[in-house]
């Protein structure tokens, strides 16, 4: 949604997919871990690949929470410290969710995202390691 009211114009992202309210570190720290999923190469099943090239680099990460805190008016180090400690539980957060999901399946025999996403979140947790900036 973009408010052009002068002189400023505004840009206000809303996110659909979680219909709640959550901590801003958490928003800022899935959308840095879903920059790795790339859906636009895949012609097969399940139409998604991740790419580790694509993980944000600590400046990038910096400069995407100057431009949050520029709008609503945060503290820079306690939100950056916070997405930090979030891109290390999200994953493991999402791998419960996707095993959930699993169990609910009556058939595992037809492939299925979940378990894709299972494994897509295992091995975030493991490159995560190699982040520099979550060290």
């Amino acid at each position: 949604i973009l408010e052009t009211q002068p002189p400023k114009l505004k840009l206000f992202l809303i996110d659909f997919e979680y219909a709640g309210f959550v901590r801003p570190a958490w928003d800022l720290a899935n959308y840095v871990l879903e920059c790795v999923l790339e859906n636009h190469f895949s012609n097969e099943y399940p139409f998604v690949n991740d790419n580790y090239d694509n993980m944000m680099e600590e400046e990038e990460i910096k400069s995407l929470i100057q431009i949050y805190i520029d709008l609503v008016q945060l503290d820079f180090e306690q939100l950056y410290s916070e997405v930090k400690q979030h891109l290390k539980l999200l994953p493991i957060y999402w791998a419960a969710w996707a095993v959930m999901m699993l169990l609910d399946l009556e058939d595992m025999e037809t492939p299925n995202l979940y378990l894709v996403a299972l494994e897509f979140e295992c091995e975030c947790m493991i490159d995560l390691n190699k982040v520099q900036c979550l060290g």
